[in-house]
């Protein structure tokens, strides 16, 4: 998963968020069913990210190997 689809996953989770709380106020819902809905978003949240964190991990490591490449292609052309 890039970082770019992470961010979009996790904006669309604060989307769905506002958008659950704004239909349980309008609807006047009671405690429990907001409770469970928000309950709902902040697994999908918890779950992006931990998945934006991973990638920002997999990014990390892929940045290290493309400067050692990179590093070793001057060494090369340098001789």
């Amino acid at each position: 998963m890039s970082t770019a689809k992470a961010q979009k996953r996790l904006k669309l989770a604060f989307d769905r968020l506002e958008a659950a709380a704004r239909g349980l106020k309008e609807r006047g819902h009671g405690e429990a069913a907001a409770a469970a809905a928000l309950e709902k978003v902040r697994a999908e949240l918890d779950q992006t990210r931990k998945d934006y964190a991973e990638l920002e991990g997999k990014a990390a490591g892929a940045s290290d190997r493309i400067d050692a490449a990179v590093n070793r292609l001057k060494t090369v052309l340098d001789t």
